[in-house]
């Protein structure tokens, strides 16, 4: 039995309201600066010098969201090979949660620049982030919703060792994995150790 033309666009006519109804959720007097989706996002240097937190200091921060950037961004042509996509795919993406634990801001708390730079200093020391910033997703009347933008880096590390001890040789291969699951803890340090 065929199915109507207007049973087919029902999927389609159902994913339109319900952006619409999110966009109107969102449309409540701010300004939205940046989206989740953003390619500036990628461009840590230009992105970071073109928002000063200063200009918001003292705000409510209404909401942080936090958003993980894989190792490879696809939408740059250079980047978008089967290679990359399949590193994307294998890698796990740094939980929100853990960047969140790192941060000296607050919802619910006014906007302080400096704890704003510390923040995010402090998530770019770690050594599972290729960078990090904070900026505004959008700035009200009287708050302020922040993005937290991070990008992992590969930390799935082989590893080998070979070493003379009493006479006894001895070699190990293992691998190493410094954000293991995403947690930003060293987890895995797996070997195989064959005397010689």
């Amino acid at each position: 039995m065929p199915l109507s033309p207007a049973y087919c666009l029902r999927p389609l006519l159902l994913a339109c309201l319900m952006t619409a109804a999110a966009a109107a959720a969102e449309d409540d007097g701010c300004t939205v600066l940046y989206t989740r989706d953003d390619p500036r996002l990628f461009d840590f240097v230009a992105t970071r010098q073109a928002e000063d937190p200063r200009r918001w200091q003292g705000l409510r921060i209404e909401r942080i969201t936090v958003v993980t950037l894989p190792i490879f961004n696809e939408a740059d042509k250079r980047e978008n090979h089967r290679l990359y996509r399949g590193i994307n795919r294998l890698h796990t993406p740094t939980r929100a949660d853990t960047l969140q634990r790192q941060l000296l801001l607050k919802t619910g708390e006014p906007l302080d620049s400096d704890r704003l730079r510390e923040s995010e200093r402090i998530l770019r020391g770690a050594g599972y982030l290729y960078d990090a910033m904070i900026i505004p997703e959008a700035v009200c009347a009287d708050s302020i919703r922040l993005l937290v933008v991070a990008r992992d880096i590969w930390t799935l590390q082989p590893t080998a060792s070979f070493k003379r001890a009493g006479g006894e040789n001895s070699t190990s291969f293992g691998i190493t994995d410094d954000n293991l699951l995403g947690y930003g803890h060293p987890g895995i340090n797996a070997a195989f150790v064959k005397q010689l």
